[in-house]
């Protein structure tokens, strides 16, 4: 009977222990109906509401299309218009302007992401430079308003010159243009590539400038100014006879250091470097 007894008790002290059938199914219930809603939102699976439904139907309409171009060349007008000594009503006008545009793209924006849903939105590429470029110009404003009004700090500078990104927005029409822009983000990657196998030769002809003229180019006492006595001047003198620019002088101060090594270092440095920028990545 004793143990019995001691059997039975720790039966029920087992399963006391235990949750309740409604709370073990609960939790997955309520986890199912949370990812739902936001399936839902994030990639539109439900069929859309009349919200989402009066959205589309005006961001598709070409009433707003002609309206959103028609912002957009009165924004890059108005990015035009500022000069130097400008009279404070002329750039408190300009302001309002911009402001105006700047509630305009943000509205265009929040109603894309109504009818697209935030998956589908951020799926384009172009969707994604817009939402930069609305955020970019409240942060202006933000920074603004923190410096009290001050416009000399460099990261309320910066903002503005990301506001030039706008015109950017005629992408989203101009089949051309966004054609151009497609092609470029499908050639980076291949960019990348091509821009490290250009560094790591940068880097050897660096190298090799500092092991043939570094220390060597002092002529009558004077040292020109590209040299390779470093590596910052080797980088600056390569760029330079890359570019064009005043090349002939520097292989001339080469060829006067070491004459055969340095007109063929400088030849082939030249070939290489032109063949490499003016060869367009083919995948």
């Amino acid at each position: 009977t004793f143990w019995l007894n001691l059997l039975l008790a720790v039966i029920s002290v087992t399963m006391a222990s235990l949750p309740e059938a409604s709370t073990v199914e609960k939790a997955p219930g309520m986890l199912s109906a949370v990812w739902s809603r936001f399936r839902q939102f994030m990639i539109r699976t439900k069929r859309p509401n009349v919200i989402y439904r009066l959205c589309n139907y005006i961001i598709c309409s070409r009433i707003f299309e002609g309206i959103l171009i028609l912002v957009i060349l009165i924004n890059m007008v108005t990015l035009a218009m500022p000069f130097r000594h400008q009279p404070d009503s002329y750039t408190l006008t300009l302001m309002i302007i911009d402001f105006c545009c700047l509630v305009f793209f943000t509205i265009e924006m929040f109603m894309r992401l109504t009818a697209k849903g935030v998956w589908n939105y951020f799926s384009n590429v172009q969707n994604c430079l817009d939402c930069f470029v609305v955020i970019t110009g409240w942060l202006e404003i933000l920074v603004q308003l923190a410096a009290g009004g001050s416009s000399g700090i460099a990261a309320l500078r910066v903002l503005r010159a990301l506001r030039l990104l706008r015109t950017f927005k005629l992408a989203r029409k101009w089949e051309g243009l966004r054609f151009v822009l497609e092609s470029i983000f499908a050639v980076l990657p291949s960019i990348f590539f091509f821009m490290v196998l250009f560094c790591i030769m940068t880097g050897t002809f660096m190298l090799i400038g500092i092991q043939m003229f570094g220390g060597q180019m002092n002529f009558d006492g004077e040292v020109p100014r590209f040299n390779f006595d470093n590596l910052y001047w080797a980088f600056v003198t390569l760029f330079v006879v890359t570019t064009g620019e005043q090349w002939n002088t520097i292989i001339y101060d080469g060829m006067r250091t070491h004459f055969y090594a340095g007109l063929t270092y400088f030849a082939l440095w030249k070939a290489l470097s032109t063949c490499k920028l003016f060869r367009v990545p083919s995948d």
